[in-house]
């Protein structure tokens, strides 16, 4: 009886303390059992509420303590500083909570805290989940800016320049999930290039990376620069922008002219103020279009080899040249044109142009009614000793033809000719067939001579029938 009355005391008592570890809000409601078993739900916050702001208050009953409190953020930072003070547990904002965005993408925060209650024979613990708003309240950033690519030109179409440096920005607002990049069209140094979101990075979906490509090929001899922007996607959208300076690799860039050939029309230079002449080109100044530096080294080359040294150059600058003509002879201006070279060159590149200048030779000059090519077409035969020998031999060959062909006619009119028959005595009797045979010959010999001997004999038998 005495050990049965001891074990309902106990139950009692353990009872008694169970029921005194109770929670009460303001409103005077018990916080239930769901609370308890799946968690608090808080009403939202904004991201933009300071620290030190209470979110939760409770007036509690039997609790001695707050043992511990656990975060469940994933850079285990506590944004929810609980605290026990004269039976009230009450829950503030954190001075992390300033940076929560910095560090977490969920949007809602927890705690989870663990209380000591009826004197430490009952302990019990619930999770305090807080929702938060996002107001857009952050610009995006780029990441390593500015940038800059160190480029030979010229530079062709479609060269992903994020793969040689990439170009990124992060949005550390909740409820943005993508960054825009964008170039401004109207802006001269960015025309020949395109900037669009390529990716969201694979640990850190806050960071954005972007794709800078080039549309056209690229043909600048100076260093220049332009703008790109980042814009998020919030309700109130924010942009921000940055540098992106291409710097020309002088020392590594292919050479190329302006023009593949320079013409200069000079037929009408005259021969006493020709000396010294600078020549004009119809394509304007001799010029490197790239990889123009004080490295650059030109040569002139005359195609003939005999004008050579009467041809000068005159540097202006790295990348321009102009061309000067020296003491001409007075056969040069006999020429219809003269063709030369220009070369220009450095360590690892080399271009080459092409210079055609005219002068007064006959096809170039103004007077002249016809060119020397014009009058070689329409007089094939121009030289008249020539033309008469030409004639006298066709003359010839043509009589040698005649006769050939007239002994041939007669030929054959004696071969196909029909018999001849003659009138003896009145009478119409037909000649016979003359056969000539060869006297020496025991046979007779088909042929289409007569034998003399038979028509000696052919003219006697005539006599006597008369």
């Amino acid at each position: 009886m005495y050990i049965n009355l001891k074990l309902h005391i106990f139950l009692f008592i353990t009872s008694v303390s169970c029921q005194q570890c109770s929670f009460e809000k303001p409103d005077r409601s018990k916080l239930s059992e769901d609370e308890i078993k799946y968690g608090i739900i808080l009403p939202s916050i904004l991201d933009t509420d300071q620290p030190g702001k209470p979110v939760l208050t409770y007036i509690t009953t039997g609790v001695t303590k707050i043992i511990q409190s656990t975060t469940t953020s994933a850079s285990q930072r506590y944004f929810m500083t609980p605290s026990f003070d004269s039976d009230i547990f009450q829950v503030t904002l954190a001075n992390d909570f300033k940076d929560y965005e910095i560090y977490e993408t969920k949007a809602a925060m927890s705690i989870r805290v663990y209380f000591e209650c009826g004197g430490g024979i009952n302990k019990t613990d619930f999770e305090i989940i807080q929702p938060i708003n996002d107001t857009n309240n952050h610009d995006p950033q780029f990441v390593n800016l500015p940038y800059s690519y160190k480029l030979s030109m010229p530079l062709p179409q479609n060269i992903p320049l994020h793969l040689l440096s990439g170009i990124s920005a992060r949005d550390v607002d909740l409820s943005n999930q993508k960054i825009t990049f964008f170039l401004n069209n109207s802006d001269v140094n960015s025309q020949g290039f395109f900037a669009a979101w390529l990716s969201t990075d694979q640990t850190d979906n806050k960071l954005h990376r972007a794709s800078l490509t080039t549309t056209a090929v690229i043909n600048l001899k100076n260093d220049f620069s332009f703008k790109i922007y980042a814009r998020d996607t919030g309700t109130v959208p924010r942009t921000v922008s940055t540098s992106v300076t291409i710097i020309v690799d002088k020392d590594n860039s292919v050479l190329r002219f302006e023009k593949p050939i320079y013409i200069a029309d000079c037929s009408d230079l005259q021969p006493e103020v020709a000396n010294g002449t600078i020549f004009t080109f119809d394509q304007g100044d001799i010029s490197l279009s790239a990889g123009a530096d004080n490295s650059v080294k030109y040569f002139l080359q005359e195609e003939s080899r005999e004008y050579q040294d009467n041809f000068y150059l005159i540097k202006k600058s790295d990348a321009s040249v102009r061309l000067q003509l020296i003491n001409p002879p007075k056969k040069i201006f006999n020429e219809s044109f003269v063709l030369l070279t220009l070369n220009a060159s450095k360590p690892g590149a080399d271009d080459v142009t092409v210079i055609h200048i005219s002068f007064p030779g006959r096809s170039t000059s103004k007077n002249s009614s016809i060119s020397s090519t014009e009058a070689n077409k329409t007089e094939p035969y121009n030289d008249d000793s020539t033309s008469t020998v030409t004639i006298t031999v066709l003359g010839v060959f043509l009589a040698i033809v005649t006769i050939v062909l007239v002994v041939m006619i007669v030929l054959y009119w004696r071969r196909t000719r029909s018999i001849v028959t003659e009138k003896v005595n009145g009478i119409q009797e037909k000649k016979e067939e003359m056969i000539e045979i060869d006297r020496d010959s025991p046979h007779p010999v088909s042929s289409g001579r007569r034998s003399v001997a038979f028509n000696d004999i052919v003219e006697e038998i005539k006599i006597a029938r008369l």
